[in-house]
C-alpha cells in the first residue's frame, strides 16, 4: 500500500511520472516504485548497490591471517 502522502508521485502510466531521484553511481532514473538505498547521503539504485557496497566496505575486507594478526595486536594493546 502506498502511503497517502506519496500517491501524488505515481501516475496511472508510470512512464509519464517524473523520476523520484537519480542514482549517484550511474545517474540512472529512479521512479517512485523502484527500490533504492540511501547510504551516507548517496542515493543508490538496485543495479548499482552490489558494486557500491563492495567499494564502500573495501577498507573492511581482510583475509583470515590479517584478522588473526589484528586480533592479536588488539589483545596486546589491552594488556597493562
Amino acid at each position: 500500500m502506498i502511503p497517502k502522502f506519496e500517491r501524488h508521485l505515481i501516475l496511472s502510466d508510470p512512464q509519464q511520472s517524473p523520476p523520484a531521484a537519480f542514482c549517484d553511481c550511474c545517474g540512472g532514473e529512479i521512479y517512485a516504485c523502484d527500490p533504492l538505498w540511501r547510504v551516507a547521503g548517496e542515493i543508490i539504485c538496485e543495479e548499482c548497490f552490489p558494486g557500491f557496497t563492495l567499494r564502500y566496505f573495501a577498507s573492511c575486507r581482510k583475509n583470515g591471517a590479517q584478522l588473526l594478526a589484528q586480533l592479536a595486536w588488539e589483545e596486546q594493546e589491552r594488556e597493562p
